[in-house]
């Protein structure tokens, strides 16, 4: 199996034209009869030696964690860390494994943020203050990992670290303010998204590894756009079940026509929670007890799978009628 950027290191290398490639791609998107724009590739595991790497990894490294932190648990972060750099100098520099650096990555970002949490042993009753430093620090590694390695989830991953530090810092100034915490968390969803709009349009074509790097960013912005939009919508205090689903339906239907346009679909999965609860209490309301969920699971569902379906050709639909200043920004 070979990825775009496979495809995109062969035209570089001279093994294959551009125009090579480009016939190729079109080729493959008329025998499917999709895009390459409308499916999210995402490189995770290339064969099963990537899942028997990434396995030898986890025990290496876990073994190595625990056995150092029996003596010092900054010495167990710190050697946890230079471990994971290490093989990742091979399988990832090297070898190119996906999946094993996805693991190597976040093993070193984790091991970052176990420093931290340990440098900051000096204020052990504020917590927030602690996580702050950690995320500080995990931030700092994962920027360290991208300027060595390239790992498209790096950036969703620093950028996280940096999320949580600031969320942090919210909490430690502001204590007890759940509203201005669900404004400060869609705050920074809604610059999550953005940012990882702006690797999106730097790639509308979707064919290096710029557009993975957005994949995983918006993959990051959902939840944090989602959950608070839900809480400050109060859908979940709403006595009334079928104002709460009208609700409900009416903020999916709006991230479903957004997820259209920017053709990315993490932003629909985050919200599943949310609607599913709802349609089951509507349900429960009306005497499906113990079919509530399964009920509302299977309306989602289908309503998903026709989505799957057709989702090209309303996406078609949703683009005739965007401005044209709107389209120079959206995959065709």
């Amino acid at each position: 199996m070979y990825s775009d950027d496979d495809l995109n290191q062969a035209v570089d290398a001279g093994v294959l034209t551009a125009e090579d490639v480009g016939r190729f791609r079109s080729f493959i998107s008329e025998q499917q009869h999709t895009q390459s724009v409308d499916e999210e590739h995402i490189r995770l595991v290339s064969g099963f030696n990537d899942i028997f790497v990434l396995i030898a990894c986890a025990l290496t490294l876990t073994a190595l964690y625990f056995v150092t932190t029996a003596l010092n648990d900054l010495l167990g972060s710190l050697l946890l860390a230079v471990g994971a750099w290490g093989l990742s100098e091979y399988f990832t520099k090297r070898r190119h494994m996906a999946l094993p650096s996805i693991a190597l990555l976040l093993a070193f970002t984790g091991a970052g943020f176990g420093v931290g949490w340990q440098l900051s042993g000096a204020i052990p009753d504020d917590l927030p203050a602690r996580f702050m430093v950690a995320s500080g620090i995990a931030a700092a590694a994962a920027t360290l990992h991208w300027w060595r390695f390239q790992v498209p989830i790096t950036i969703a991953a620093g950028t996280a670290a940096l999320v949580a530090m600031i969320f942090s810092f919210v909490l430690v100034e502001f204590p007890d303010q759940e509203q201005l915490a669900n404004l400060v968390m869609l705050s920074l969803g809604v610059g999550v998204f953005l940012f990882a709009m702006r690797w999106d349009i730097s790639d509308l074509q979707r064919t290096t590894r710029r557009s993975d790097v957005a994949f995983w960013l918006h993959l990051l912005a959902s939840p944090l756009i989602i959950h608070p939009i839900f809480l400050l919508a109060g859908v979940l205090e709403m006595d009334n079940s079928i104002t709460a689903a009208v609700a409900t339906l009416t903020i999916y239907l709006v991230i479903g026509l957004i997820s259209l346009l920017v053709d990315r679909r993490a932003l629909l999965v985050s919200a599943l929670f949310y609607v599913i609860y709802t349609l089951s209490s509507l349900f429960e309301n009306y005497g499906a007890i113990e079919l509530n969920i399964a009920l509302a699971a299977m309306v989602i569902g289908s309503l998903l799978l026709l989505l799957s379906v057709f989702w090209r050709n309303c996406r078609e639909q949703l683009l005739r009628a965007a401005p044209a200043t709107l389209l120079r920004y959206l995959p065709r």
